[in-house]
């Protein structure tokens, strides 16, 4: 296909959603410069991952979406059925009930959609807490009673929200997202330090977190595995750093052989990665 094809049809639709080249940028994960070289005919064959995240951005469903993406680089018929992403979930899901340690796993905006019983005791909070694919884990981050759990809030939630704004930033300005951004928004300092923070350049691997319950304060590391969707799916696991400390907790306890499940799962990562 003609590569002035794929330019006009980008830039014919990023100025009917009033998107500048750097906004449109950011939302799909990429640079200015490479949407201006998009636009002006100097690019034709993006990657998958951002012809969805310029699909994503620009609101395209349906025809228009499937045109898009054919343009980009016949990838129409490369996105996921719905029956794929369910069984991408519940790979996810049988991963995570099959280690000890408390694990969970969010999309892009954080929305929960699992988590295994060690997590469930660890982090106290109840399923009838949780609107499964509803509910953001920011909702707690931000939340004035649950924050005293985190040590110290204000850098971690900083953190975290610089994380966050880099995992959502494809999918944040949908309409399917605006329920969740409306609840954000209303919570005390989210929307202070949503504008004071920039997304980080990568997702990381790896958070700290010191996490205070009535034991005490353990030093947590967030072991994150990221599966491509979309919707984009993490796997987070929570592994103590100091296990003596832990062993005083049932749900960071484990077994003689959780360590070795939490490696076995980040080997399994690439397994489920590639049948997505």
């Amino acid at each position: 296909m003609e590569p002035r094809l794929l330019s006009n049809y980008l830039s014919r639709s990023r100025q009917e959603r009033r998107l500048s080249q750097q906004a449109l940028a950011e939302l799909a994960g990429c640079t200015r410069q490479y949407i201006a070289q998009l636009e002006g005919g100097l690019r034709s064959k993006p990657s998958y991952r951002i012809a969805l995240g310029l699909a994503n951005a620009l609101g395209l469903r349906g025809t228009n979406r499937r045109e898009f993406l054919e343009l980009a680089g016949d990838y129409s018929e490369k996105e996921e059925s719905a029956t794929d992403r369910e069984e991408l979930r519940q790979a996810a899901l049988s991963a995570i009930y099959s280690i000890s340690y408390p694990a969970y796993i969010h999309d892009n905006l954080w929305r929960l959609h699992g988590w295994n019983q060690a997590a469930e005791q660890l982090f106290g909070v109840s399923p009838n807490q949780i609107v499964l694919y509803s509910t953001s884990l920011m909702e707690f981050v931000f939340d004035p009673d649950y924050r005293s759990h985190i040590v110290p809030w204000a850098p971690w939630a900083e953190t975290a929200l610089r994380q966050f704004r880099h995992d959502c930033k494809a999918v944040w300005q949908l309409p399917s997202s605006r329920e969740v951004m409306t609840r954000l928004r209303r919570l005390p300092d989210f929307r202070r330090m949503w504008e004071a923070c920039d997304p980080v350049s990568d997702a990381a691997p790896l958070l700290p977190l010191t996490f205070r319950d009535e034991t005490g304060a353990i030093k947590l590391t967030i072991v994150r595995m990221q599966f491509p969707g979309p919707p984009d799916l993490w796997v987070n696991v929570f592994v103590p750093l100091n296990q003596e400390l832990a062993a005083k907790n049932p749900s960071l306890a484990g077994h003689p052989g959780a360590q070795a499940d939490t490696l076995k799962l980040t080997v399994n990562h690439a397994a489920l990665k590639g049948g997505a």
